[in-house]
């Protein structure tokens, strides 16, 4: 579909900000993918995981790619709403070190944007 080829392209637009994909962590590879070229994961509010507040951890989300897929559209998402894509692209050019691009830590990062998807996703 034309949804999946322009995905792909996305990719290869980002291995050429970034360099070598294998440095890139796969929530930010599959994320920026997801944002720029296709697809949100509709229905969050309905993954029981959400529901029960147990929310992965970057470092888990980066080890499953189902995770990926459901929520790599929106960190990207809170990334650009919360600072900008400048930062996003940081991060692309920085292989997803997120204490140099966005002066936080990843247990900080986590907290926030479990925040915001509580709040955009879950109090309906």
């Amino acid at each position: 579909s034309d949804d999946l080829l322009i995905h792909e392209y996305v990719h290869i637009l980002h291995w050429n900000i970034a360099g070598d994909p294998n440095l890139i962590p796969k929530w930010l590879w599959e994320g920026v993918a997801l944002y720029k070229g296709c697809c949100q994961w509709d229905h969050l509010e309905q993954l029981e995981y959400l529901q029960k507040e147990k929310f992965p951890s970057l470092r888990e989300i980066n080890g499953q790619a189902e995770l990926q897929y459901q929520l790599g559209y929106s960190i990207i998402e809170f990334i650009v709403e919360k600072w900008d894509w400048a930062k996003v692209l940081s991060l692309l050019k920085n292989n997803g070190d997120i204490k140099e691009s966005l002066d936080l830590s990843t247990r900080a990062l986590e907290r926030e944007f479990y925040a915001f998807i509580k709040e955009k996703y879950l109090s309906k």
